[in-house]
C-alpha cells in the first residue's frame, strides 16, 4: 500500500448467497478494540443483472433505502451501479468523474470478475491498518482483492453526497391522479 494510505476496499465475490450473508455477518464481529471495517454491503445480482443492496450496514438513515456510507462504499466499488441514483439525487457529476476513473481502471475493480450474473459480492471500506476479520476474508474466496481508495476523490464524492442530502431535490412523481 502506498504511504500515508487512508482507506481500502475490499471485495470479496461469492457464488453461494448464503456462504456470502454468513461472510458478511462474520466480517461485522470485530472484538472490541480492534481495527474495524467502516462500512461493508452486500450486494446480489441476479441472472438478468439487475444488482440490489442484500444488506448494509453503517450510518442507516431513516426514509433512505440507501444511505450516505452505502452510496460511498458503492461509488468506489463500481460507480455506473449508483449513476442514475446519484443524478436523481444531485452528485451525478461526482459520479460520473468517478465513473471516468472507472472505466480507465483507476478507482473500483471490474464487476463482471467480482460480481458476475447470479453471484454476491461483500464490498467493505477499511481505514489503515485493515481489520483482521476483513483480512481473514479475503484470504477465503478465490475472488477478493483489496484496493486503495484515494483520500481526494473520497472527500469529492462524500461531500456531494452530503450537499445532494442536504439540498434534496424534488423527485418527480410517477403516480396519476
Amino acid at each position: 500500500m502506498t504511504v500515508g494510505c487512508e482507506r481500502v476496499l475490499c471485495v470479496a465475490g461469492f457464488d453461494d448467497a448464503q456462504f456470502a450473508h454468513h461472510a458478511f455477518r462474520s466480517l461485522l464481529e470485530e472484538p472490541t478494540g480492534a481495527p474495524a471495517t467502516e462500512i461493508a454491503v452486500l450486494i446480489s445480482r441476479a441472472k438478468d443483472g439487475r444488482a440490489d443492496v442484500a444488506e448494509a450496514q453503517g450510518d442507516r438513515q431513516s426514509g433512505d433505502s440507501i444511505d450516505v456510507l452505502t452510496l460511498l462504499v458503492i461509488g468506489f466499488f463500481a460507480p455506473p451501479l449508483i449513476l442514475s441514483r446519484a443524478i436523481e439525487d444531485g452528485f451525478g457529476d461526482a459520479v460520473k468523474r468517478l465513473t471516468k476513473l472507472h472505466d480507465t481502471g483507476h478507482v473500483g475493480v471490474p464487476v463482471g470478475r467480482y460480481l458476475p450474473r447470479n453471484s454476491s459480492v461483500i464490498v467493505a471500506l477499511s481505514s489503515v491498518p485493515v481489520s483482521h476479520n476483513a483480512i481473514e476474508l479475503l484470504d477465503r474466496v478465490e475472488r477478493s482483492t483489496m484496493v486503495e481508495v484515494n483520500a481526494a476523490e473520497y472527500r469529492v464524492l462524500e461531500l456531494a453526497i452530503a450537499r445532494s442530502r442536504a439540498h434534496p431535490r424534488q423527485r418527480a412523481s410517477t403516480s396519476s391522479t
